[in-house]
Parts: C-alpha cells; sequence; structure tokens
C-alpha cells in the first residue's frame, strides 16, 4: 500500500485522466472494432508508461 501511494503521488490528475482516456480507447478498439489485442495492449501500455515519465 505505502508503494501505491508514493506511486500515485507522481502523478498529475491531468495525467491520470489521459491513462483512463488509453484505457478506454483500448477497451472500443480490441473489443468493437476487432483491431489486433496484443499489439493494441502494447501501445497502450507504451502511452501510459510515457505518461509516468
Amino acid at each position: 500500500m505505502k508503494n501505491s501511494m508514493r506511486v500515485a503521488r507522481g502523478w498529475s490528475g491531468d495525467n491520470i485522466s489521459k491513462a483512463v482516456i488509453i484505457v478506454e480507447e483500448l477497451a472500443a478498439t480490441t473489443v468493437g472494432q476487432g483491431g489486433d489485442p496484443a499489439y493494441e495492449v502494447e501501445a497502450a501500455v507504451r502511452r501510459i508508461a510515457e505518461l509516468a515519465g
């Protein structure tokens, strides 16, 4: 729990919002449009990691 709190403090509200949007886009892409799920997950993880700095 302490580690989670420390990590969470490093995120701005704006970046949390962006990360949530990325996850929602991932869900829509993999479920609704039949994209390549492995690629889409990898791309989403990469984008979220960039937000984390």
